[in-house]
Protein backbone atom coordinates (compact mmCIF):
# COMPACT_ATOMS: atom_id res chain seq x y z
CA UNK A 1 0.00 0.00 0.00
CA UNK A 2 2.80 2.38 0.85
CA UNK A 3 4.56 1.92 -2.48
CA UNK A 4 1.34 2.39 -4.45
CA UNK A 5 0.79 5.93 -3.05
CA UNK A 6 4.39 7.09 -3.20
CA UNK A 7 4.68 7.91 -6.91
CA UNK A 8 7.10 10.73 -6.08
CA UNK A 9 10.48 10.08 -4.41
CA UNK A 10 9.82 12.91 -1.94
CA UNK A 11 6.61 11.19 -0.85
CA UNK A 12 8.38 7.87 -0.36
CA UNK A 13 10.16 9.10 2.75
CA UNK A 14 7.32 11.19 4.23
CA UNK A 15 4.12 9.12 3.80
CA UNK A 16 2.77 6.65 6.35
CA UNK A 17 0.31 3.78 6.14
CA UNK A 18 -1.70 3.19 9.30
CA UNK A 19 -3.42 0.02 10.47
CA UNK A 20 -4.96 -1.34 13.63
CA UNK A 21 -4.45 -4.79 15.09
CA UNK A 22 -7.57 -5.80 17.00
CA UNK A 23 -7.41 -9.13 18.79
CA UNK A 24 -9.42 -10.99 21.36
CA UNK A 25 -11.93 -13.75 21.87
CA UNK A 26 -15.55 -13.75 22.92
CA UNK A 27 -14.93 -14.81 26.54
CA UNK A 28 -11.77 -12.76 27.11
CA UNK A 29 -11.01 -9.08 27.02
CA UNK A 30 -9.58 -8.04 23.64
CA UNK A 31 -7.01 -5.39 22.83
CA UNK A 32 -5.97 -3.02 20.04
CA UNK A 33 -2.64 -1.73 18.73
CA UNK A 34 -1.74 0.93 16.19
CA UNK A 35 0.55 -0.10 13.32
CA UNK A 36 2.54 2.57 11.47
CA UNK A 37 4.50 1.69 8.31
CA UNK A 38 6.86 4.10 6.57
CA UNK A 39 10.21 4.36 4.80
CA UNK A 40 12.02 7.19 6.63
CA UNK A 41 15.29 6.97 4.65
CA UNK A 42 16.88 4.66 2.11
CA UNK A 43 15.06 1.44 1.25
CA UNK A 44 14.41 -0.02 4.71
CA UNK A 45 10.72 -0.19 5.60
CA UNK A 46 9.95 0.54 9.23
CA UNK A 47 6.96 -1.07 10.93
CA UNK A 48 6.09 0.27 14.37
CA UNK A 49 3.43 -1.07 16.70
CA UNK A 50 2.12 0.37 19.94
CA UNK A 51 1.74 -1.74 23.03
CA UNK A 52 -1.69 -3.40 23.12
CA UNK A 53 -4.44 -1.48 24.91
CA UNK A 54 -7.15 -3.60 26.53
CA UNK A 55 -10.83 -3.03 25.83
CA UNK A 56 -13.11 -2.25 28.76
CA UNK A 57 -15.00 -5.28 30.05
CA UNK A 58 -16.63 -3.93 33.23
CA UNK A 59 -18.42 -0.77 34.25
CA UNK A 60 -15.63 -0.02 36.70
CA UNK A 61 -12.90 0.15 34.01
CA UNK A 62 -14.92 1.57 31.12
CA UNK A 63 -13.55 5.13 31.23
CA UNK A 64 -10.00 4.21 32.23
CA UNK A 65 -9.67 1.81 29.26
CA UNK A 66 -11.74 3.66 26.68
CA UNK A 67 -9.85 6.96 26.89
CA UNK A 68 -6.48 5.44 25.82
CA UNK A 69 -8.23 3.68 22.90
CA UNK A 70 -9.75 6.98 21.79
CA UNK A 71 -6.35 8.67 22.07
CA UNK A 72 -4.86 5.88 19.93
CA UNK A 73 -7.51 6.45 17.25
CA UNK A 74 -6.85 10.21 17.30
CA UNK A 75 -3.09 9.69 16.88
CA UNK A 76 -3.72 7.43 13.88
CA UNK A 77 -6.05 9.98 12.32
CA UNK A 78 -3.50 12.76 12.84
CA UNK A 79 -0.83 10.73 11.00
CA UNK A 80 -3.28 9.95 8.18
CA UNK A 81 -4.34 13.60 7.85
CA UNK A 82 -0.70 14.62 7.42
CA UNK A 83 -0.17 11.92 4.77
CA UNK A 84 -3.30 13.02 2.89
CA UNK A 85 -2.08 16.64 3.01
CA UNK A 86 1.25 15.58 1.48
CA UNK A 87 -0.45 13.52 -1.25
CA UNK A 88 -2.82 16.37 -2.13
CA UNK A 89 0.07 18.81 -2.61
CA UNK A 90 2.26 16.52 -4.75
CA UNK A 91 1.61 16.68 -8.50
CA UNK A 92 0.79 13.33 -10.04
CA UNK A 93 3.10 12.45 -12.95
CA UNK A 94 1.62 11.62 -16.35
CA UNK A 95 2.70 8.22 -17.59
CA UNK A 96 1.67 6.06 -20.51
CA UNK A 97 1.11 2.36 -20.01
CA UNK A 98 3.55 0.32 -22.07
CA UNK A 99 3.20 -3.22 -20.77
CA UNK A 100 0.71 -5.91 -21.69
CA UNK A 101 -0.84 -5.78 -18.23
CA UNK A 102 -2.71 -2.53 -18.80
CA UNK A 103 -6.48 -2.40 -19.08
CA UNK A 104 -8.07 -2.04 -22.51
CA UNK A 105 -11.58 -2.09 -23.91
CA UNK A 106 -12.85 -5.35 -25.39
CA UNK A 107 -13.99 -5.49 -29.01
CA UNK A 108 -17.38 -3.89 -29.47
CA UNK A 109 -18.35 -5.68 -32.68
CA UNK A 110 -17.42 -8.82 -34.57
CA UNK A 111 -17.39 -8.87 -38.36
CA UNK A 112 -19.37 -11.71 -39.90
CA UNK A 113 -17.42 -14.00 -42.17
CA UNK A 114 -20.17 -14.87 -44.69
CA UNK A 115 -22.76 -12.83 -46.51
CA UNK A 116 -25.49 -15.48 -45.96
CA UNK A 117 -25.72 -14.67 -42.25
CA UNK A 118 -26.10 -11.00 -43.11
CA UNK A 119 -28.91 -11.62 -45.59
CA UNK A 120 -30.76 -14.00 -43.25
CA UNK A 121 -30.53 -11.55 -40.35
CA UNK A 122 -31.77 -8.69 -42.56
CA UNK A 123 -34.72 -10.78 -43.73
CA UNK A 124 -35.58 -11.55 -40.08
CA UNK A 125 -35.49 -7.82 -39.35
CA UNK A 126 -37.86 -7.12 -42.29
CA UNK A 127 -40.34 -9.71 -40.96
CA UNK A 128 -40.26 -8.16 -37.50
CA UNK A 129 -40.78 -4.65 -38.88
CA UNK A 130 -43.71 -5.74 -41.10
Amino acid sequence: MLLSVTYDSNLLHTCHVIGYSVTGQYDFCGNASLLDVNIPAGFVTRVRKTEPLNFPHRDSNFVSRLLPLMTLACKGKKILDETIRLLDRAPRPITMSTGGDHWCLPQNFILSSTSSTTSSSSSKRRRILD
